[in-house]
């Protein structure tokens, strides 16, 4: 039924998701009930407790393919904790085919399960893809490899800065 709502929503501009514990089934289900072109004013995408798997990032970056918020420009705070390198890798095969909105300019993964791998994946795909997409990974488990991929893309993509360096340098939370 959101996916029939969503489909009247042509000038919707941002929409959350948080709370609602979106799984890999409720993203097909929500992805399928959209229309080819759905939301082409939306700009900004919150999915803070969604519960979805690598699966699921896959369906949902399918349907950017096809050409779901074409001007689509953040994506926020992804999973509920859990969203780990397997979430990243499913990303950054996104980015490298092409199914990436080219309007996106934020991916947000903070408060999350995120490593080395998943962030140097992430990174050699916006690299390979040209996408000039920055990643904000506060609180993860990314270590000195990681960080330093994703500063190389930061650095190659925005040039230098504090900012830049402070949102890929807190990306190392305690061990476990």
């Amino acid at each position: 039924q959101l996916a029939e709502a969503l489909n009247l929503c042509s000038s919707l501009r941002e929409l959350s998701l948080s709370g609602t514990r979106l799984t890999d089934k409720g993203v097909e289900e929500l992805v399928g009930g959209l229309d080819d072109g759905a939301l082409p004013a939306l700009t900004g995408v919150w999915f803070c407790g969604a519960r979805f798997s690598a699966e699921g990032v896959t369906v949902l970056c399918n349907a950017f393919g096809h050409g779901l918020a074409p001007k689509l420009e953040g994506l926020t705070n992804f999973g509920d904790g859990s969203f780990g390198d397997e979430h990243m890798k499913a990303l950054a095969a996104a980015f490298s085919s092409g199914r990436m909105p080219e309007s996106l300019a934020m991916l947000s993964v903070e408060h999350n399960d995120v490593g080395d791998q998943g962030a140097t994946a992430l990174a050699a795909a916006l690299l390979e893809s040209g996408a000039a997409c920055q990643i904000v990974c506060f609180t993860n488990h990314i270590g000195l490899a990681g960080q330093s991929a994703l500063l190389q893309v930061l650095e190659a993509r925005h040039g230098a800065s504090l900012a830049g360096y402070l949102s890929v340098a807190y990306g190392q939370a305690p061990a476990r």
